[in-house]
């Protein structure tokens, strides 16, 4: 399939020069671009999908349900979490 984007020269001219280093065409390097993006379900720097950070969402919730000890608080508290006697 045909694609047609307006890029700036001065960033096609560097982009190329990174490609023909790394011995790839700027087809394959937009290629892999677009392969990226459907694996990370998303922009593979940074930028992600909704349903990625509904996960995240969960996570932090899920993490915040965890109890969790101030073994700074005494003695007596670091014992019983380490269960020593």
């Amino acid at each position: 399939m045909k694609r047609e984007f307006v890029l700036d020269n001065q960033l096609v001219t560097q982009a190329e020069h990174v490609f023909q280093q790394l011995g790839i065409s700027s087809n394959n390097a937009v290629t892999q671009f677009y392969q990226a993006v459907v694996e990370f379900g998303g922009l593979p720097f940074g930028s992600k999908t909704s349903d990625d950070s509904d996960i995240e969402s969960k996570i932090r919730q899920d993490l915040a349900d965890i109890p969790a000890v101030d073994l700074n608080q005494s003695e007596e508290a670091r014992r019983e979490f380490f269960d020593e006697d």
